[in-house]
């Protein structure tokens, strides 16, 4: 691992050699890492929430069919399950 020390001794190299955008790109990566960091926590809260929402609609159909099972073809059901399993990166069975 590169210490703060180190890389500031490498930055002002690379500034000394005409470089001086290194610094700028270094900003940028950061930038870019911060925003990665916040989109996963996103992508993690909508998760939760599809999943509540399946649930939601499965404890729907056990009060009204008395089958959990009858929500698994309801469209709202069928769309979250498709999108949490493409979120996780599991294969799509029906495409």
């Amino acid at each position: 691992m590169i210490e703060k020390r180190n890389m500031t001794d490498i930055i002002d190299r690379l500034n000394a050699q005409g470089i001086a955008d290194y610094e700028y790109d270094l900003g940028i990566c950061k930038a870019a890492t911060e925003e990665i960091r916040r989109l996963r926590g996103v992508n993690h809260d909508l998760l939760e929430a599809l999943e509540r929402i399946v649930e939601f609609n499965r404890q729907t159909a056990r009060d009204k069919y008395g089958d959990p099972n009858v929500a698994e073809t309801w469209a709202c059901v069928i769309t979250a399950r498709a999108a949490i399993a493409k979120a996780k990166g599991e294969a799509d069975n029906g495409r």
